[in-house]
């Protein structure tokens, strides 16, 4: 089970990584590495540069900063989020519940993922904690909401990656068709029309 949920948790952070703008899925890994039990790579996540930052530093209002950033932030964040949201999500259909279950704990923690989110927050968020935790919790539902209307997606990622270990950007089609030729049913039956295609947030 734990396997599964790694792998469950880094193709939420692919699937994120497809849907959201500014971001572009290279690869997914389940093959551990030093304390990492899995990676998601695109050419922009992770937290923000000091370029980033200072840009966003010129004005940090929410209604002002720079559109580019913000969405740019906003992405980042829910890719950030999509790993442990895919593996709540899992977890709901299997009836098994994460002892961070509850929203509020989990965005309260000290989890890595959580602290690349507060990180891009900061550029387009004024520091009051209480204005903060409601925007992270708004794109928190955003996630689990793009996540749960692309749940065959996430499926097949994460059936491929339990087969094989490692996606790349150029097996993304395949791990659909592979999952589609299983015969199992998907919770977004679209897909079985339009393959690849991707809801975005």
């Amino acid at each position: 089970m734990l396997r599964k949920g790694i792998a469950y948790h880094e193709a939420g952070h692919a699937v994120a990584m497809q849907s959201c703008k500014y971001l572009l899925f290279r690869t997914a890994t389940i093959i551990k590495d030093g304390e990492n039990l899995g990676m998601a790579y695109s050419d922009h996540t992770g937290p923000p540069t000091q370029k980033q930052m200072e840009e966003a530093s010129i004005d940090s209002e929410y209604d002002s900063v720079n559109q580019r950033i913000r969405e740019r932030a906003e992405s980042n964040i829910m890719t950030a989020f999509a790993g442990v949201a895919a593996e709540l999500l899992l977890s709901r259909r299997r009836k098994v519940w994460p002892h961070w279950h509850d929203t509020r704990i989990w965005l309260k923690g000290g989890h890595e993922d959580l602290k690349n989110a507060r990180l891009w927050s900061s550029l387009v968020m004024p520091s009051d904690p209480e204005q903060e935790a409601a925007y992270l919790e708004w794109l928190w539902i955003r996630t689990r909401g793009m996540l749960g209307g692309n749940w065959f997606t996430v499926e097949a990622v994460a059936d491929y990656l339990l087969q094989h270990h490692e996606l790349r950007a150029k097996d993304w089609q395949r791990a659909l068709e592979v999952r589609m030729a299983s015969g199992r049913p998907g919770v977004a039956p679209f897909f079985a029309a339009v393959i690849g295609s991707i809801k975005r947030p």
